[in-house]
């Protein structure tokens, strides 16, 4: 798991501890020059990763305004687009997330990992 600097989860609406999957974080938020030079488009991760804390953010606000509440059990499914980081790809696709909030010993915790298996929503990466 990656820990998100503090102050990035705040910025995107999260005011606890947020974990993403290492395999999410790489799919989703690294980006080298390499990824760069092969793709032909510069980004950033700090815009890739914001690009992936918000969609969290907002998952979570629309189930505790529905009634859900932060903190129940179950992972909230929700999509961002990213440029994939390998293959011949430009495009920005989909990829299929989830989001779980969880209360511990150190307060509330975040956590982004990869969508289950076959949701039949995700056209690939880190699913």
């Amino acid at each position: 798991m990656v820990v998100v600097p503090p102050q990035a989860a705040q910025e995107a609406g999260l005011r606890c501890r947020v974990l993403v999957d290492a395999g999410v974080w790489d799919d989703c938020v690294t980006w080298t020059g390499q990824d760069s030079a092969r793709t032909g488009i510069t980004l950033d991760e700090g815009a890739r990763q914001d690009d992936l804390l918000y969609p969290a953010a907002c998952a979570l606000q629309r189930d505790s305004a529905q009634g859900g509440g932060a903190g129940r059990p179950g992972a909230l499914p929700f999509t961002v687009d990213r440029v994939p980081r390998t293959g011949p790809g430009r495009q920005a696709r989909k990829v299929t997330l989830t989001v779980t909030a969880a209360r511990g010993p150190r307060g509330i915790t975040v956590t982004i990992a990869p969508a289950p298996a076959g949701d039949g929503r995700d056209g690939g990466g880190a699913r």
